[in-house]
């Protein structure tokens, strides 16, 4: 039967429908019993519910209007059924989806220098198919503090495989693949991935950690004015205390350099 040939009844046919005869019937009992109740202590807050419930199924109904406006309809306002079916299913795509990023976000979050790879690079996988480079990032930043620096270059260079160098995590994902260069004592590759941090990123995303990681990779190349320089470079950022012995703990070699930049 078309939605032409559909009886004419005056209950609703889709959510919609409910929630205006909802907010109808709420309304109209609420107003009536106002009358039998006009002069008992508690009719002010009937009077302010019958004034405010409508403007929040107002505000409900256009956050709901904004962000799932699909939830509003049913099968019948779709003149192909069809229609309805495919939505149903990429309301369920997106919600499968959804689920998928929990759990691979939970999986990453547990990953370390003992996760088999084809397991973490799986995860990982997972965590690129919907867009979330920075928990992969997260994981491979865990891995270098655990001196995994083979495992946390290669999720690294996954990542920036998929997402391109235009990505906003792009920036960090250089970095950190220079963090575990140095650790592999890569240390000119190091200095040119975060030269490339230097000169193409905003003043404000290049800090002490970048500073004092070149200088450090320069004072292991025995280039001793390059050292100095990116070690005052450090110092004009003025960093805190507690990343300043972080640094030292990282770089003991120069770990006296570092503390005397506080």
């Amino acid at each position: 039967m078309s939605k032409d040939q559909l009886p004419e009844r005056w209950t609703p046919r889709n959510p919609l429908g409910v929630i205006s005869l909802f907010v109808f019937l709420i309304e109209s009992i609420a107003t009536v019993s106002l009358r039998a109740v006009g002069d008992k202590p508690f009719a002010t807050i009937l009077v302010w519910f019958i004034v405010a419930y409508p403007v929040f199924i107002s505000s409900a109904f256009f956050l709901i209007l904004w962000f799932k406006r699909a939830a509003l309809f049913g099968p019948m306002d779709f003149a192909d059924p069809g229609e309805f079916s495919r939505l149903l299913q990429d309301e369920l795509s997106r919600l499968t989806k959804k689920l998928d990023h929990l759990e691979a976000k939970q999986d990453i979050a547990e990953v370390d220098s003992t996760t088999p790879r084809d397991e973490l690079l799986k995860t990982v996988d997972q965590l690129l198919s919907v867009g979330d480079p920075w928990s992969a990032i997260k994981a491979a930043s865990k891995l270098l503090k655990q001196g995994a620096y083979q495992q946390s270059l290669e999720i690294l260079e996954r990542v920036r495989k998929s997402v391109g160098d235009a990505h906003p995590s792009h920036f960090r994902t250089l970095a950190t693949i220079a963090y575990n260069q140095i650790g592999l004592g890569k240390y000119e590759d190091a200095i040119q991935n975060i030269l490339t941090v230097k000169n193409t990123t905003r003043p404000r995303n290049f800090g002490p950690w970048h500073a004092i990681a070149l200088a450090y990779a320069y004072f292991k190349t025995h280039d001793e004015a390059q050292y100095r320089k990116w070690l005052e470079t450090a110092r004009q950022m003025k960093p805190d205390n507690a990343d300043l012995h972080s640094l030292a703990q990282l770089y003991p070699e120069i770990a006296g350099e570092i503390e005397a930049l506080a």
